[in-house]
């Protein structure tokens, strides 16, 4: 009932879906700085990176994907700090720009170590 409670107050839906989206454009451009094959893809609230030229258009392009590097860059993530598992980001109302940052930073780290 307190999450309910919370996920009912005026606005909380529109700043979860910012945050997301925050954390969705900064990997896109830091993955184009660095020249990564990569894509981001989902909705703001649950996204992943996905190393691949390919267009994604389904599971199967999905699954030509590098997942050696994700799970380099992955591990890298866990090891800056940032609890992300094989798949997806999980964006919450507690995510707060001190979190937005921090994760874009340990992204930063893990995608340039590559």
């Amino acid at each position: 009932l307190a999450s309910l409670k919370v996920l009912s107050q005026p606005g909380v839906y529109e700043k979860v879906a910012a945050t997301g989206r925050t954390l969705m454009e900064g990997m896109a451009k830091i993955v184009a700085e660095k020249g990564l094959p990569a894509q981001v893809i989902g909705v703001p609230v649950l996204f992943d990176v996905v190393y691949t030229k390919e267009e994604i258009r389904d599971y199967r392009s999905t699954a030509k994907a590098d997942t050696a590097m994700q799970g380099r860059i992955n591990a890298r993530l866990r090891e800056g700090g940032v609890l992300k598992g094989d798949t997806k980001f999980y964006v919450s109302v507690v995510h707060t720009e001190a979190d937005v940052a921090h994760t874009l930073e340990a992204f930063r780290k893990a995608v340039m170590a590559e």
